[in-house]
C-alpha cells in the first residue's frame, strides 16, 4: 500500500528524461515537433524556449522566485505575444512557491500557466 500512495504523488515515470517531456507537451499542445527549440540555463535551471517564445517549459527541480522571475522576463525579451509556461509540478519547493511564481507570471501577461 505505501509504494502505491508514493507513487500517486510523482506523477511522472521515474525513467522519463526532460526531453522525452518535453516532447509530450509539444504533442499534447498540437504543436509542430519542428518547431525551433532553444535550451538556455537561467539561474541555474534549464529551459526550453519553443517557437520563439510561444512556450517555455522548465521541467527542473528546486525552482526559485528567482528563476521564474527570469522566465517572465523571456516575454519582453522575445516580444512574444502569447506565452504559454510549462513546469513540473513537484519542481516547486512548497505551494507558496508556486503560487508565487503564478503571480509573478501573470504581472508579465502570462496568463497560461500548466504543471504536469
Amino acid at each position: 500500500m505505501r509504494a502505491s500512495l508514493l507513487d500517486a504523488v510523482e506523477n511522472i515515470k521515474n525513467d522519463r528524461t526532460s526531453e522525452d517531456l518535453l516532447y509530450e507537451i509539444l504533442l499534447k499542445y498540437g504543436l509542430d515537433l519542428t518547431l525551433p527549440i532553444e535550451e538556455k540555463e537561467i539561474n541555474g535551471i534549464k529551459v526550453y524556449v519553443i517557437g520563439y517564445g510561444a512556450l517555455v517549459t522548465c521541467l527542473d527541480d528546486n525552482i526559485t522566485i528567482e528563476a521564474v522571475e527570469a522566465i517572465a522576463k523571456l516575454k519582453v525579451d522575445y516580444q512574444s505575444e502569447i506565452m504559454r509556461v510549462v513546469f513540473k509540478d513537484a519542481s516547486f519547493k512548497d505551494a507558496v512557491v508556486k503560487t508565487n511564481a503564478y503571480q509573478i507570471l501573470k504581472q508579465f501577461g502570462i496568463d497560461e500557466v500548466v504543471s504536469v
